[in-house]
């Protein structure tokens, strides 16, 4: 399996475990008891917020990996270099100290 199916996958099924989050439609049915909405109508209403959710979930989720993108390649020598350096300097002194 490749990286990008097991992503796939576990978007997919990330996604099922969050819309069954209770607040994602409790207050829907309960609008939907409460105003006696029809269940045509109340799916209708859920339909459209589903889309609006999942659309600015997509949006959200291009602009942060976008930005990621841009910001890789500006801390790449603090990822590649630095970072090391310090893990290595955070082990040789734990243990010196021992």
């Amino acid at each position: 399996m490749t990286g990008l199916s097991q992503i796939i996958i576990g978007a997919f099924l990330l996604s099922i475990v969050h819309a069954s989050i209770p607040n994602h439609w409790i207050p829907l049915v309960a609008l939907s008891k409460s105003e006696k909405c029809t269940e045509k109508f109340t799916m209708s209403i859920t339909a459209i917020a589903g889309f609006s959710h999942t659309l600015s979930t997509i949006i959200i989720g291009i602009i942060v990996g976008f930005l990621g993108y841009k910001l890789s390649g500006s801390y790449s020598f603090i990822a590649g270099v630095i970072a090391p350096s310090l893990l290595l300097l955070a082990t040789l002194s734990d243990t010196l100290q021992k």
